[in-house]
């Protein structure tokens, strides 16, 4: 009696799982950004001719500034300046191909088998034979 190999072959479904998921990271830039700063001069008044065309100019001004303080008086002034606003908008970066491909491998299988030789038989039958 003897052996010979069999070898079949069986399909094996494997899963794999593609996962997507965020990933953070930090983005740094510079911004500039304006404001404005209020400066305060004290100065003298002149009394010459470039002076009086600048109160003709603006007499409420005059009135409402430069007369002495008799009682507590707030001026208000605006001062504008720039916020950094942050938004953050999706866009699609890249996209995810997929694909399978078939790709055919040889593999070698080696396994032992049970054979008996022939030669051994000849070996029984001269000895029967002798025996005789």
């Amino acid at each position: 009696m003897a052996e010979k190999l069999d070898i079949d072959k069986i399909e094996v479904v494997d899963e794999i799982i593609i996962t997507k998921e965020p990933v953070k990271d930090t983005k740094t830039e510079q911004v500039p950004v304006m404001h404005e700063e209020l400066i305060i001069e004290m100065r003298p008044i002149a009394h010459d001719s470039s002076a009086s065309l600048y109160h003709n100019n603006s007499i409420k001004l005059e009135k409402n500034i430069l007369k002495p303080v008799e009682n507590k008086t707030n001026i208000r002034i605006y001062l504008k300046r720039e916020e950094i606003e942050v938004s953050r908008t999706p866009y699609v970066k890249e996209k995810i191909v997929v694909k399978k491909k078939p790709i055919t491998e040889t593999r070698t299988v080696t396994e032992e088998i049970i054979n008996r030789r022939s030669q051994r038989f000849t070996n029984l039958i001269s000895i029967f034979n002798n025996i005789r």
